[in-house]
């Protein structure tokens, strides 16, 4: 384990990523230093930086959530900046779901 652990530090240095499997998320996943080094990797694969995986895990999602919002970056990539509930009943979007302003 420990090897394994040196050579993911080791190549996170050298070439700013390194691909892990992630038992959560069922699906290999790469970690990258910043999202500029997203064009090394595969397409099909979902980058996250540290700071991502921090606000993840911070937020105590169930594996569930987990995987529609790794899905979701799969598909559109991104970065994640924030994680909060609610957002399935449309709070968020008051212009939308409340009879807001209009959008020209």
């Amino acid at each position: 384990m420990e090897d394994r652990v040196r050579k993911a530090a080791e190549l996170f240095e050298k070439e700013g990523y390194f691909i892990v499997y992630s038992r959560k998320l069922r699906d290999k996943v790469a970690v990258v230093k910043d999202l500029s080094v997203r064009k090394k990797l595969p397409r099909w694969m979902a980058a996250y930086t540290p700071e991502e995986i921090r606000l993840l895990k911070s937020a105590g999602l169930t594996r569930g959530e987990a995987r529609k919002i790794h899905e979701a970056k799969k598909i559109f990539g991104g970065t994640i900046v924030e994680v909060r509930d609610g957002l399935e009943d449309g709070n968020d979007r008051p212009d939308q779901t409340r009879g807001g302003p209009e959008a020209p």
